[in-house]
């Protein structure tokens, strides 16, 4: 039913950037536009429970711009601090048309919404420190909203998670290499968000009860682990 009909998708990229690298530090920043075009989506065909085969069909192109930085300092030689940070503005070109058993095709008024499950921001910073065998880190992982609805009327807000660690490098223990004895806690805070939005895909609007689709990350968890190389 398809395959006259449905064109590959193509994009078209622009890229540029500069990297910088000095004694104590290392940083790159890049800026990007892609055209992507004849986008296919997979239009789902009853509810998902069902496990009807969605139906592919062009809806449209769409435009993102954005730029990503990042920066690797060590200002000596125990201590490194890693910060990276992405600003993605991704839009829909195009409506689309959905069509129902009876042949009526409504318009969906996509154009100019954000892309679902696509955060406009992510933010990765990490400090990390080494003397001798012990080491410790920490890092926070930040990411933006993102919408589960094609018109953007439903959507998760944004979440931020703390994460740590610390550790010991045994060494010239009997007949081991190295052991490393190391206790980790991840979601430090922990806080409540959602981490799964497309568990079963997206729908064009929140009032067809999409919610269901959405799955909670994990709460906080605490980890120690024992490696040993011979």
């Amino acid at each position: 039913a398809i395959r006259d009909v449905v064109q590959p998708e193509t994009a078209v990229n622009f890229e540029g950037g500069v990297r910088l690298r000095g004694d104590t530090y290392e940083a790159v920043m890049t800026a990007y536009h892609v055209d992507f075009r004849n986008r296919l989506l997979g239009i789902t065909q009853g509810p998902g429970i069902v496990g009807n085969p969605a139906v592919l069909a062009n809806v449209g192109s769409v435009s993102t711009k954005g730029i990503e930085a990042a920066l690797n300092w060590r200002p000596f030689s125990r201590f490194s601090w890693f910060t990276s940070l992405a600003y993605n503005d991704s839009k829909y070109d195009d409506d689309y048309f959905t069509t129902n058993s009876s042949g009526v095709s409504t318009r969906v008024a996509v154009s100019g919404k954000q892309v679902t499950d696509t955060p406009k921001v992510i933010l990765k910073s990490e400090l990390t420190y080494e003397m001798e065998g012990f080491f410790a880190h920490a890092d926070v992982n930040h990411t933006g909203k993102r919408y589960y609805t094609y018109l953007n009327d439903g959507g998760v807000g944004a979440y931020t998670l703390l994460n740590a660690g610390v550790g010991y490098n045994f060494s010239n223990i009997t007949s081991l290499k190295k052991l490393t004895l190391q206790a980790d806690v991840t979601n430090l805070t922990d806080k409540v968000f959602y981490s799964t939005i497309d568990s079963n895909g997206f729908t064009a609007s929140d009032t067809a009860g999409s919610t269901q689709t959405l799955l909670l990350g994990a709460p906080r968890q605490f980890f120690v682990s024992l490696k040993a190389r011979f």
